[in-house]
C-alpha cells in the first residue's frame, strides 16, 4: 500500500510539474504503449550492444559479460514480444540468433539483428525535443530528478554494470540509436509496476535537459 501510494503521489507531483514547467507539453504527447515501436527499439538497443562487443571497446571484462549477459536476456523474451507485435514470432530469425548467441558469434548475430531491424523499424515520433527546448528542458529536469537521477548519478551501482551517462549519450550518441535507447531504458520501477511512466513527450523532454545541461563528471 505504501509503494502504490508513493507511486501516485510520485505521477501527481510530476503531472504539477508538468503544468508549471512546460505549458505546451499537451501538443508533444504521444502514446508510448506500442508494442511494434518497442520491439523495435529492443532490436536497435540488442544490436548497438552487440557491436559494442564486437568494436572491442575500452569494457572490462566483468562489463562484457554483464552487456554480453543484457543481450541474451533481450534475446530470450525477444519471440513474445514479436508475437505481441504483430503475431509473428519469426522463428527462423530467432533460431539464427539463439544460436550464434550461444556461440558468442556476435557478428553472426548482428547479422540477424539487422535483417529484424528492416522488418522492424523503430518509429521515433514525438520523442525529438522541440525546437523551442527551454520550458521542455526545465520539465525534463523534474522528470530526470523523479526516475533517473538515483540510478545514473552516483548511488551503489556496481562498477561492472553498464550504466551510461544520459547527459554525454544525448550529446554524442546519434538519434537513430539514441531515441530507441531511451525508449527501451526506461520501465519504471516498484512503484510504477515496472510499467512506462513516461510519455512520448515527456521522453522528449528529459532529452531537451540532457542536451542543454552541463555534463557530470
Amino acid at each position: 500500500m505504501k509503494t502504490r501510494f508513493a507511486g501516485t503521489f510520485l505521477a501527481a507531483a510530476v503531472l504539477i510539474a508538468a503544468a508549471l514547467l512546460w505549458p505546451d507539453r499537451a501538443e508533444a504527447e504521444g502514446p508510448l504503449g506500442d508494442d511494434m515501436r518497442r520491439v523495435a527499439a529492443e532490436l536497435v538497443v540488442m544490436r548497438d550492444d552487440a557491436e559494442k562487443l564486437v568494436a572491442g571497446e575500452a569494457l572490462t571484462e566483468r562489463q562484457r559479460d554483464a552487456l554480453a549477459a543484457r543481450v541474451r536476456g533481450a534475446a530470450s523474451y525477444l519471440p513474445i514480444l514479436l508475437r505481441k507485435a504483430d503475431g509473428d514470432r519469426r522463428s527462423e530469425d530467432v533460431s539464427a540468433l539463439r544460436a550464434a548467441l550461444a556461440e558468442a558469434d556476435w557478428p553472426a548475430a548482428i547479422a540477424v539483428l539487422a535483417r529484424l531491424s528492416e522488418a522492424y523499424p523503430f518509429d521515433a515520433a514525438g520523442l525529438r525535443p522541440p525546437a523551442d527546448a527551454e520550458e521542455a528542458a526545465r520539465f525534463g529536469e523534474t522528470l530526470h530528478e523523479a526516475y533517473c537521477i538515483s540510478c545514473h548519478e552516483g548511488g551503489e551501482n556496481p562498477d561492472w554494470l553498464p550504466i551510461p551517462n544520459l547527459f554525454q549519450m544525448a550529446k554524442t550518441m546519434p538519434e537513430q540509436r539514441l531515441l530507441p535507447r531511451f525508449y527501451n531504458g526506461i520501465r519504471g520501477d516498484a512503484s510504477t509496476a515496472l510499467a512506462q511512466p513516461m510519455s512520448a513527450g515527456d521522453i522528449a523532454a528529459l532529452i531537451a535537459y540532457y542536451r542543454r545541461a552541463p555534463t557530470p563528471e
